[in-house]
């Protein structure tokens, strides 16, 4: 088949997948384990925790930093895990905290859905970030809808590292699934 036709018949086929169940995705997105840990040097009433709510997973994050952050930054990596556990890297970025709301004009599609969402759940606006001032992140969650028609159901695991002035001061590490309902 020319290659024209081939982009037709997937496109035709991308279009179908998106109608079946009246254009429902039907997707749901779940954690199944989250531990994180925080430099005690570095950061204080360090609290973490998530729960489902299906079809999406929330999470809540709480701390403290002990003095003024002035350069922050947050080591991503997320990756789709096969059957037979080998990964498939989806993400895997270090990105300047300081500057989060101009992610929204990444090309990378999930560092779009992840920053979006992280602005409309934080109370953190913007670097320097003052000493003993309380940063929230409620309710975090990914849209299951923000998903591809067509992707399959998969497990994931992901990290994030935080560093604060050059300094590591929180990790987090998840396992969840991405699945149809």
């Amino acid at each position: 088949m020319p290659d024209g036709l081939n982009k037709i018949f997937f496109l035709l086929l991308i279009t179908q997948q998106s109608t079946i169940c009246n254009g429902k995705k039907n997707f749901a997105f779940s954690v199944v384990y989250m531990n994180a840990s925080s430099n005690p040097d570095k950061m204080s009433d360090f609290k973490y925790n998530y729960h489902n709510e299906n079809p999406k997973a929330k999470l809540f994050y709480e701390f403290k930093f002990k003095e003024t952050i002035t350069h922050l930054t947050a080591h991503s990596k997320i990756d789709m895990l096969h059957a037979d556990n080998r990964k498939f890297n989806l993400l895997d970025v270090t990105l300047d905290v300081c500057q989060l709301y101009g992610l929204f004009k990444s090309k990378n599609r999930i560092l779009q859905i992840c920053s979006r969402e992280l602005k409309r759940v934080t109370n953190y606006r913007d670097c320097p970030i003052l000493p003993n001032k309380t940063i929230c992140i409620k309710n975090y969650t990914i849209d299951p809808d923000s998903f591809p028609s067509f992707l399959p159901s998969f497990y994931w695991i992901a990290e994030i590292h935080l560093t604060a002035n050059k300094v590591h001061c929180a990790s987090t590490f998840f396992k969840g699934k991405i699945y149809k309902v």
